[in-house]
């Protein structure tokens, strides 16, 4: 049983629910990409930005945690294309990498550094 609140009210009717329209509420919630997230305004914030997330994929990637990694790429997507590509390449480089790596979970290729 999953204790669930009908409002935002504190003082409301609490009903107790058994699990069985999980489906159905989860169907109405979209899962968060990484792109909607907020963006540094100037191009020195979003390159610090990018390399940080960067970082992060590859945390992600090394600790098994692929729903951070996933998250993280999308971010790092977003970053990349708010960039121009001639000061980026670098950054393009890495996240391909990261992005195959990703990809071949299970594999040699998988085992590779980044």
């Amino acid at each position: 049983m999953v204790r669930r609140s009908q409002t935002s009210n504190p003082r409301s009717a609490v009903v107790l629910t058994s699990g069985a329209d999980w489906g159905t509420r989860a169907a109405g919630q979209r899962r968060g990409s990484g792109a909607e997230s907020p963006m540094p305004r100037r191009q020195a914030g979003q390159v610090k930005a990018l390399q940080q997330t960067l970082d992060v994929i590859r945390m992600a990637i090394n600790a098994k945690r692929r729903h951070q990694a996933r998250y993280s790429l999308s971010r790092a997507r977003a970053l990349v294309n708010a960039l121009p590509a001639d000061q980026t390449v670098k950054e393009r480089e890495q996240l391909s990498l990261l992005r195959k790596k990703f990809e071949a979970r299970g594999t040699p290729a998988a085992k590779k550094p980044a």
